[in-house]
């Protein structure tokens, strides 16, 4: 019993400082090679209408080997200095949200058997559009995919919000922004662009303590 009170507490210890914002600091973003994909969208910025045609392009922050996701699909991104910070920091989403986020594009880039990476990456971003599409400062009315990924796309979404619904209430997510004082969403699009990325937990902290204390 004892042992078990132990690892319980443990547990929830770190899951709590696993929680817990993170010092800023800064990174320098740009964009990196295009994925071959393109996409175009109808959206709203409260009473505005929005219209926008981009290419899907990957995305480098100095301070990772990762690709790291645009938010608005209506911005271009600006290559300067960020400040890092915990994405709750800057804008108003929920844990599970986070959890269910990190969740989704784990699955699209780790687990869903697709072997080239600008296809697992144009459709992870398509996918990241969609999540924060009414979850932030914009909704996506309308839009089209085409290019690298468009033909598996509903298929992977389909998995990927299964099994993002079905980690949202038991994984740990976390998400970090890259914002600079010219960023942000702005319906003149006078701001630039917003870019994230997210790491999740499937309860490892746990798995790990049991391990540690056969």
């Amino acid at each position: 019993m004892k042992k078990r009170i132990k690892q319980i507490l443990i547990g929830s210890i770190m899951a709590i400082i696993t929680l817990l914002p993170i010092i800023s600091n800064a990174a320098t973003v740009r964009t990196g090679s295009t994925t071959g994909a393109n996409f175009s969208a109808t959206g709203t910025y409260g009473g505005y209408t929005v219209t926008s045609q981009s290419l899907v392009n990957l995305h480098i922050a100095s301070d990772t080997s990762e690709n790291i996701w645009c938010l608005n699909p209506h911005a271009d991104i600006l290559h300067d200095e960020k400040t890092v910070m915990p994405i709750q920091n800057y804008m108003n989403i929920s844990q599970r949200d986070i959890n269910y986020i990190s969740s989704g594009i784990d699955f699209i880039m780790n687990r869903s058997g697709i072997a080239d990476y600008n296809t697992r990456a144009a459709i992870g971003q398509v996918w990241i559009w969609l999540q924060m599409s009414s979850r932030t400062y914009y909704t996506l009315n309308n839009y089209s995919f085409t290019g690298t990924g468009s033909a598996s796309f509903a298929g992977i979404r389909a998995q990927a919000d299964a099994w993002a619904a079905s980690h949202a209430d038991s994984a740990i997510g976390q998400g970090w922004v890259y914002v600079s004082a010219n960023d942000g969403f702005a319906v003149d699009r006078s701001k630039g662009q917003i870019t994230a990325r997210f790491s999740v937990s499937y309860n490892g902290n746990l798995t790990l303590l049991k391990r540690n204390f056969k």
